[in-house]
């Protein structure tokens, strides 16, 4: 009986001490050169190659860059954790590079899909950058 209960409460407490990870809007506000975890759902297609994408969450969007096949077999509506370091090139916040990859995990179609935000052309600002707009 001891082990049983010995393996129930080690099964309760894993799942309690599962860690929150930032938003995307939280992950943006880190220094340049930190090591960064964003979870998000991608919004761009191949068109862009298999070395960037775009994924958000509810509160903003980020460009996840690495070499030619970091982001293999990705797909728009996959939701993606990508941890690699914040960069930032021309002006357009990345997490990763060329010659410095992030990591990714591709946890398959998302449960809830990306939504364009309907935004005047006056209204676009950094802000909205890395977000899917209309």
């Amino acid at each position: 009986m001891k082990k049983i209960y010995s393996f129930i409460i080690c099964a309760l407490a894993g799942f309690s001490a599962s860690a929150q990870l930032p938003t995307i809007a939280e992950v943006r506000a880190n220094a340049l050169g930190t090591t960064v975890t964003a979870t998000g759902v991608v919004s761009t297609g191949t068109t862009l190659g298999t070395h960037i994408i775009y994924f958000e969450d509810v509160t903003a969007g980020i460009v996840g860059y690495g070499n030619n096949s970091t982001f293999t077999g990705v797909r728009v509506g996959d939701s993606v954790t990508v941890t690699g370091a914040l960069t930032e090139f021309q002006n357009l916040l990345e997490i990763g590079s060329n010659t410095n990859p992030p990591v990714l995990v591709n946890h398959g179609a998302a449960r809830i899909a990306v939504t364009p935000l309907v935004v005047p052309i006056t209204a676009i600002n950094e802000a909205l950058e890395g977000r899917l707009i209309r």
